[in-house]
């Protein structure tokens, strides 16, 4: 499966369409955790939570 963050590096999302995939994820039936299902690492998804990193510097920081 194509993640959120794939897309998104790919050019064929954008994160501005974050808010889309959360509200796929809680109508979806997969098994996968919510930072699982928008393509992110559990370390990426701790910093995304703690120090409050947008999904842009996230993406950004995939691509350097």
């Amino acid at each position: 499966m194509t993640t959120f963050i794939d897309k998104c590096i790919i050019g064929t999302a954008s994160p501005s369409e974050l808010d889309d995939y959360i509200d796929l994820w809680h109508l979806s039936v997969v098994d996968d955790s919510f930072y699982e299902f928008l393509g992110l690492t559990e370390k990426e998804y701790k910093l995304w939570i703690t120090l409050k990193l947008t999904i842009e510097e996230i993406i950004n920081g995939r691509i350097q």
